[in-house]
């Protein structure tokens, strides 16, 4: 009886503390994002996998892939929920924009395959916007963004390395990756995660992605701020910031994504004071396909 009495009186302290660890989370969210953001506080605060979120195919026919080659982008999009299905419009991409998951390409549909949440995505945006403006003649999207993440889950030795090493490998032999595009930084800027730090998460990162065989030019997003609950703007000059700034600055091949902390201002941007609305995803869309057309690669800064 002792032993099952001590066995419940542990597991009524482990329930506490997962409930006041969420807790002490939720006071930085706004209601519109409680659901997920909860059900991303207790898989991180248990250090385990991702929620399996749009982690099957839900009756989608797959589709033929388009032929590899210089003319198709074959994309990487991984970070947090800004590159998840987390937009409030829900998208249709072009006739050659795809959605591979699985070792199959699907016509890519919001929400797309493989990432978190259930809402839209701006990269079936770009995906479309990148064929129609003839940059490419088809683009293959795989996409594994988890809302609420650090950087520190994405490095080697935390509970999403594997996650993203299974997607570098997932499209040999039939593709190889043109494009790796990350969008992270709003999680770290919350939890006070030093530059010092961050910056060399993120370079562990990349030379993860280098020793696995990825060639292909790497975008970072400039995204820190806004999703604090408080649609709180950044100071331009934050930790974070500068650190993905050095980070680009620091590798070759490594490019500048958009400035999401000074293009996307406007209340009408973000439907929570974080997440992109219809306006803040077209918006984005357009940033970053003029970001892959001229691509801009890190620069030191002056001192």
């Amino acid at each position: 009886m002792r032993h099952w009495r001590s066995i419940a009186v542990a597991s009524g302290l482990i329930a506490t503390a997962y409930v006041l660890g969420v807790w002490s989370q939720a006071q930085h969210w706004r209601p519109a994002t409680y659901l997920a953001r909860a059900g991303d506080a207790v898989w991180r605060l248990a250090g385990g996998s991702p929620p399996a979120a749009q982690d099957e195919a839900f009756g989608r026919p797959p589709v033929a892939c388009p032929a590899a080659g210089e003319h198709t982008m074959v994309a990487l999009v991984f970070g947090q929920s800004q590159a998840a299905n987390v937009v409030r419009e829900h998208f249709v991409g072009g006739g050659q924009v795809f959605n591979y998951f699985r070792g199959r390409c699907y016509a890519a549909t919001d929400p797309l395959l493989g990432t978190g949440g259930d809402g839209g995505n701006i990269w079936t945006l770009i995906g479309t916007e990148l064929v129609r403006q003839k940059q490419f003649d088809a683009v293959v999207l795989v996409t594994i963004a988890i809302g609420g993440t650090d950087i520190a889950q994405w490095a080697p030795g935390g509970n999403l390395h594997a996650h993203l090493m299974r997607a570098v490998d997932a499209v040999g032999p039939a593709f190889s990756y043109t494009h790796v595009f990350i969008q992270q930084g709003e999680a770290d800027l919350i939890e006070h995660t030093g530059a010092e730090d961050y910056f060399r998460r993120f370079a562990e990162v990349i030379a993860a992605l280098r020793r696995s065989g990825v060639e292909a030019p790497i975008f970072v997003a400039i995204e820190t701020g806004y999703c604090d609950g408080k649609w709180t703007p950044p100071k331009p000059d934050n930790p974070i910031a500068e650190a993905q700034r050095r980070v680009i600055a620091a590798h070759d091949g490594v490019y500048f994504g958009p400035d999401m902390d000074a293009a996307l201002t406007s209340p009408s941007d973000r439907y929570d004071g974080c997440h992109m609305s219809g306006t803040g995803a077209r918006k984005l869309s357009r940033l970053w396909t003029a970001a892959i057309a001229a691509p801009v690669p890190g620069r030191p800064r002056d001192r």
